[in-house]
């Protein structure tokens, strides 16, 4: 199992550095930034980091690591998403991984635009010219460069619990994990079984599918996170994703700075 890192979204952008840096060293498998649609309750509205323009920054300062973003695919263009992500591979000398959720609440509409941003993310990837004419996502002689290092194109994943997101997944996505942090083991499994049921409808080999999850960080910190990560390898999960985004990256330096990376280098090995 790889452990990922949902990196604080907002404060000192050292901190993040310090953090991304220390990760890496400890040899997590992929450092994550996050969409940030709702306001975090500041005055101005938002007053976190635009992910992509971060996640460029963190190619910068990282070497080996893999890079990827979860984007909420309704907030975004996704030609001019794709364009962006592009330049961070290229960046970042192939690192990148490309995230997609639907907002909280969405509905069938969202679903459908979902799938339609994963298939013109894919034509742009390709290089152009990309023509596609769908219900929410239109283009006409796309061409994104550079291309990206990774070839096709850098690895999809699509965090969705909903059945149709499942369907997507299983059509369209390299890899799939369940929408937000507080998945039970039990709801999971379930949800496996049902992107499983999905996969052999599409005619795809299930196990092409990589599996993820975020979890928060358990309260108790070091002691709890071997008993998370042995019951997630359980069923297959290829990735854990420890958030750490109510970390407050003002006072994140120091003793703060510490307590967060060893309970890194705890995930770290365990999952060995």
């Amino acid at each position: 199992m790889n452990i990922g890192l949902v990196l604080p979204d907002h404060g000192r952008w050292e901190g993040v550095v310090e953090l991304a840096a220390g990760a890496e060293r400890l040899g997590v498998g992929s450092l994550w930034l996050c969409d940030h649609p709702e306001s975090r309750g500041t005055a101005s509205g938002h007053d976190a980091m635009e992910p992509l323009t971060a996640l460029a920054g963190l190619a910068r300062v990282t070497t080996m690591v893999r890079l990827g973003v979860l984007l909420q695919a309704g907030a975004r263009s996704p030609a001019v998403a794709a364009k962006a992500l592009s330049t961070t591979d290229v960046l970042s000398g192939g690192r990148v991984i490309v995230g997609l959720e639907e907002h909280p609440g969405a509905g069938a509409a969202e679903a459908c635009a979902l799938g339609e941003a994963v298939q013109v993310m894919r034509g742009a990837f390709g290089g152009g010219p990309f023509t596609f004419q769908g219900q929410h996502h239109r283009c006409e002689g796309l061409r994104c460069r550079p291309l990206p290092v990774q070839r096709p194109a850098p690895p999809i994943w699509i965090s969705g619990s909903d059945g149709r997101l499942l369907a997507l997944a299983a059509r369209h996505a390299d890899g799939w994990g369940p929408s937000g942090r507080r998945c039970s083991v039990e709801e999971y499994r379930s949800l496996g079984n049902a992107l499983d049921q999905a996969c052999e409808e599409a005619g795809r080999d299930p196990a092409g599918i990589h599996r993820f999850v975020r979890r928060e960080v358990p309260a108790s910190g070091p002691s709890q996170l071997g008993a998370e990560v042995a019951a997630w390898g359980k069923y297959g999960v290829a990735t854990l994703m420890l958030d750490l985004r109510a970390v407050a990256l003002p006072a994140a330096s120091g003793g703060a700075l510490e307590q967060e990376l060893e309970i890194v280098e705890s995930a770290v090995s365990f999952s060995r």
